[in-house]
């Protein structure tokens, strides 16, 4: 069968890395990957893989009308068995551009993208435009055929917001290549000490975005360093809240302490080189960068949020603290400069926990059901 996989750029996120280590792997469908729009940092990556890719490269934001057009366009020439869609513009696009076929769609749930929790951070104007995205969001779900959700904790949310059944979602989680060695040499580990300082290292990965809870990361940090000043911090990612952050570690004193390091390509040897991975998120899908901590057998200190704890048991593969409280995540942060037998036993677990349940093989044999299930089906009602 062929699978026509359509997204919204490559630029470096959880969602383009899952579809990339997923469709490269697929052993009874041939994947074709369809990018809409400019952003193409992980191309390399896919054709490396050996994955077929169609840029349209298309200018702007949404452009919807023009990505429609080229998608109907790809979709007659090609001729996939079923399309699966990630992202909204992917999926506005798919669904209007099947609208009239009787090809399978599968629209996917990536996160929590109507949460309480991020309409309270919006402004008036902000509130309004997310209901105008729900709304249409809402009315064009009705034209998928079957959606995926990366946990089990988004589902209700996204159900209840985009008014379909949840008798029409699978839940499977993302999957990661559990063979990956995190590994880093001494002579990479010794540079990045000269560069960075202290003696214990601290690391988060993650868009710089308010929601992704750095705000608060920051803030702790101030008291943990007060109590261990060999400590350092190190957030890798890129974001429009950058500025925010920068002003919040000119607030504290931290410059030369706290480093945020833009997007990077060396995540695997940061985690190695780090000592206690840190994710404060307010809300997330999953939470890949999660998911790769654990197999790096990282200790880590995460916000208790549902969705981690859907997979993560506070005291036995880490430590939860609670959400967007600061004093309480450097409460964590402390004990585990202090518990370091303790916490290595915990990043041990950590590791065991996600080789179950994220183990990339795994994953694909799931896509791979569902999508002959979606056929099988298809077939019956003809």
């Amino acid at each position: 069968m062929k699978i026509l996989f359509i997204i919204d750029t490559l630029e470096i996120g959880g969602a383009e890395k899952s579809i990339l280590d997923m469709a490269s792997r697929l052993k009874s469908a041939k994947p074709v990957i369809v990018v809409l729009y400019r952003g193409l940092r992980l191309l390399p990556e896919y054709e490396r893989a050996g994955l077929r890719v169609i840029t349209l490269n298309l200018p702007g934001k949404y452009n919807f009308i023009k990505a429609i057009k080229a998608f109907t366009k790809i979709v007659k020439t090609e001729r996939p068995d079923l399309v699966h869609a990630t992202l909204f513009r992917s999926e506005i696009v798919a669904r209007i551009g099947l609208r009239n076929s009787s090809i399978p769609l599968i629209s996917s749930f990536v996160s929590d993208s109507y949460s309480a929790e991020r309409y309270g951070k919006l402004s008036v104007a902000g509130r309004l435009k997310l209901d105008l995205v729900k709304w249409i969001d809402g009315v064009t779900a009705q034209w998928s055929t079957h959606f995926v959700s990366i946990s089990r904790s988004i589902v209700s949310v996204n159900c209840k917001a985009l008014k379909i059944s949840p008798n029409r979602v699978t839940v499977i989680y993302r999957g990661r290549d559990v063979s990956l060695a995190y590994s880093i040499s001494e002579a990479r580990r010794n540079q990045l000490a000269q560069q960075f300082g202290g003696n214990v290292t601290f690391f988060s990965v993650g868009r710089l975005l308010v929601l992704k809870g750095f705000l608060e990361s920051i803030e702790a940090f101030s008291k943990v360093i007060k109590l261990h000043p060999e400590a350092r911090y190190l957030i890798a990612g890129e974001g429009h809240d950058r500025t925010l952050f920068q002003m919040a570690i000119d607030k504290y004193g931290l410059n030369g302490k706290v480093f945020l390091l833009g997007t990077r390509n060396d995540i695997p040897e940061l985690l190695a080189y780090s000592d206690v991975f840190v994710f404060p998120s307010h809300y997330e899908g999953l939470g890949g960068a999660l998911v790769e901590a654990m197999l790096a057998t990282k200790p880590i200190v995460a916000s208790d949020i549902e969705v981690i704890a859907e997979f993560f048991v506070h005291g036995k593969t880490g430590l939860l603290f609670q959400l967007k409280n600061p004093d309480d995540l450097a409460k964590k942060m402390v004990w585990m400069i202090e518990h370091p037998e303790e916490a290595k036993a915990m990043g041990i677990r950590a590791r065991e926990t996600a080789v179950q349940r994220f183990n990339i093989e795994n994953v694909v044999r799931q896509h791979e059901e569902l999508y002959a299930r979606i056929l099988k089906e298809k077939k019956k009602t003809r």
